[in-house]
């Protein structure tokens, strides 16, 4: 793009030039002729009616007299450079002085008819020294009669030379001109290709479809970083990930984010209840970035991983809810031969009261959960996880302090919490010979606290296990869900602490507000 604006703009002066040298030199051409026809007037009649010219004229009627008095002194005035030449002549033509001597006694050649009749006459005329611009003035006596002519000239040689010489002139100012203002343009040019980086107008537009498109993405987030941190462009889905209300105002995540001088590859990041992915790059440029000052550009992209860890979470699930139930298929069908074997034998009552025996604890656990706990979403979420323990083989235990208090958060911030220890502790439970979960949930007038343990060994790590993307799980953990504890708690204003494989989380009640 640079290169073609250079090259249309160095048309286009380059154009101008010649348009205004043009009409220069026809400008200088109408001055010159001007001129030298002022010239040749003003001579001739500056002469004419020097009383010195009339007084040799008027003297003597010999030719020969006049031409001694007058031919030395309009040799003197054609010394001063002024005309090329000056005619002294009777009113028949004769001529008593002439630039060539030997013309002097012949007849002058040329219109003299209207300066007989008392006009100055002006005209161009092929003479005995070539084409000339002329003028013929009358001579007066005394009496006002016409009694000589006078002559006087630029030939057109010397009007030639002064256009030349004007000409030059204009054209070496021309070019003077194009000289600079082509410089200029370069200069501009280099400018315009470092910008660009060289693209034509075909690749910019292509550019600025694929920004304008970046920006008003509702998929990744993207932030453009100098190498001092200075932020220099970000698109609207950033700034709704990160918090990033200007250049100056960046949230806590975002501070943590882009203050980062190293780059990573898919790393982890809580802000505002998300789960961030991030890359970060560091891109070199020995010409500059677009947006000014050499160096290189940091490029973060965000993207919410949000709803694919849950969805995670949800197929880690049932994957053990499946294994749980295939190991408990053999049970079911060994109960289920004992009650056809109980029936055989005539002895139905007992073989129903081993069929409702379990649906009897699962009814009787969540009616005392539901009356004891004050906030029906803690009780939904712990009889789901009951049964989920119960499937995969797990004892679950639960005590629930009658007059806990709600919790002082809201029912998806509880779920975080509560869901999140709850199952990881059954994941710890599952790999131990007798697995057993334990919850406790009670309160007082100042707190509301929480209590997980399980009969694993607990976290090796310790309070590291609640970093993003420490995982105390083996295989396939994703150092999430205890991430995301810590942050739900820390925003209500909670502690968070482990001991062994006991977890406990104390919120204040003085943020109270029930969980719906």
């Amino acid at each position: 793009m640079a290169a073609r604006l250079l090259a249309i703009q160095l048309c286009l002066m380059l154009l101008v030039g010649v348009a205004v040298t043009a009409w220069s030199a026809a400008a200088a051409r109408s001055d010159v002729e001007r001129e030298a026809v002022a010239l040749s007037r003003s001579t001739a009649w500056t002469l004419a009616t020097a009383p010195f010219v009339v007084d040799a004229v008027g003297a003597s009627a010999d030719p020969a007299e006049v031409t001694a008095r007058l031919q030395p002194y309009t040799q003197r005035v054609l010394a001063g450079g002024h005309v090329d030449f000056i005619t002294v002549m009777d009113t028949d033509r004769t001529r008593y002085t002439h630039p060539d001597p030997e013309r002097i006694g012949g007849a002058f050649v040329g219109s003299i008819d209207a300066a007989l009749r008392g006009d100055v006459l002006t005209e161009t005329f092929d003479g005995t020294l070539g084409p000339s611009v002329r003028a013929v003035a009358p001579v007066r006596d005394a009496e006002d009669r016409v009694i000589a002519l006078v002559a006087a000239g630029t030939t057109l040689a010397t009007t030639q030379q002064l256009l030349s010489t004007r000409l030059a002139v204009t054209i070496g100012v021309a070019l003077a001109v194009l000289t600079v203002c082509a410089a200029a343009l370069l200069g501009v040019g280099r400018y315009l290709h470092q910008v660009t980086r060289g693209g034509a107008r075909e690749q910019l537009d292509l550019l600025f479809a694929a920004r304008h498109g970046i920006d008003s993405s509702r998929g990744d987030g993207l932030v453009l970083q100098a190498d001092d941190g200075r932020l220099l462009h970000w698109n609207a889905r950033a700034a709704e990930l990160l918090g990033i209300d200007s250049a100056t105002e960046l949230s806590t995540a975002a501070a943590e984010l882009l203050g980062r001088r190293s780059g990573h590859s898919d790393a982890a990041l809580i802000a505002g209840g998300r789960i961030l992915r991030t890359d970060r790059e560091r891109f070199g440029s020995a010409s500059g970035h677009p947006h000014g000052g050499a160096g290189a550009i940091w490029i973060t992209t965000v993207r919410d991983d949000t709803d694919v860890a849950a969805l995670s979470g949800e197929v880690a699930t049932l994957t053990a809810v499946r294994d749980a139930l295939r190991s408990q298929n053999h049970e079911f069908a060994n109960r289920l031969h004992t009650m056809i074997a109980l029936i055989e034998v005539d002895r139905a009552e007992e073989a129903v009261e081993l069929a409702l025996a379990q649906s009897r604890v699962d009814a009787s656990l969540a009616a005392e959960l539901m009356e004891d706990s004050a906030e029906p979403v803690l009780a939904a979420l712990l009889i789901g996880k009951s049964a989920e323990a119960a499937a995969r083989g797990i004892e679950l235990t639960v005590e629930l302090d009658g007059g806990a208090a709600p919790a002082p958060v809201t029912g998806r911030e509880l779920i975080t919490i509560v869901g999140n220890l709850v199952d990881n502790a059954l994941d710890a439970a599952a790999a131990t010979p007798r697995p057993t979960v334990r919850v406790r949930v009670d309160s007082s007038p100042e707190r509301w606290r929480v209590r997980v343990g399980d009969s694993g060994r607990g976290p090796l790590d310790g309070p590291a296990v609640f970093e993003l993307g420490t995982t105390a799980k083996a295989g396939d953990g994703h150092g999430v869900g205890l991430a995301l504890v810590r942050h739900s708690v820390l925003s209500a204003g909670g502690t968070l602490r482990v001991d062994g494989s006991t977890f406990e989380v104390v919120l204040p009640l003085a943020r109270a507000g029930s969980a719906t």
